[in-house]
């Protein structure tokens, strides 16, 4: 879809628990999934172990077939925000989506008095999702 919008469903961010400095993304506090919904996509971001949590939280289980990602979120050890990885579920996003989406969020996050030096997105590119 060339043009694809990207908006926010949902945010619950523990400002507290976002940083993340371990070797497997999957272990951040923070996940995301995504849902596609006619001529956008949305994301949801919530401190959760799974991205089936994050679904749950968000009460997206009646629109489940519509999920569409998912990933990891947080901030590293540089103060850099970070999308990235992947979901067994609902599999990955794509870099420009995960930038837009990143790009949404961060004044969100600012908001929660995190100091953000910039964005980085790295999801899975073998496992994105062709949604």
């Amino acid at each position: 879809m060339l043009n694809l919008e990207y908006k926010i469903g949902g945010l619950k961010i523990n400002p507290n628990k976002l940083p993340f400095n371990g070797s497997d993304p999957y272990d951040a506090s923070h996940h995301f999934v995504t849902r596609a919904v006619d001529s956008y996509v949305e994301i949801y971001v919530a401190e959760a172990e799974t991205h089936f949590q994050v679904v749950n939280i968000f009460n997206l289980n009646e629109m489940k077939d519509n999920i569409a990602e998912g990933g990891s979120f947080y901030l590293n050890e540089n103060n850099e925000l970070v999308l990235d990885d992947y979901s067994g579920d609902y599999d990955a996003i794509s870099k420009k989506a995960a930038q837009s989406f990143a790009e949404l969020i961060l004044p969100e996050i600012e908001k929660l008095g995190v100091y953000v030096k910039r964005i980085v997105v790295d999801p899975n590119e073998r496992r994105i999702n062709d949604f």
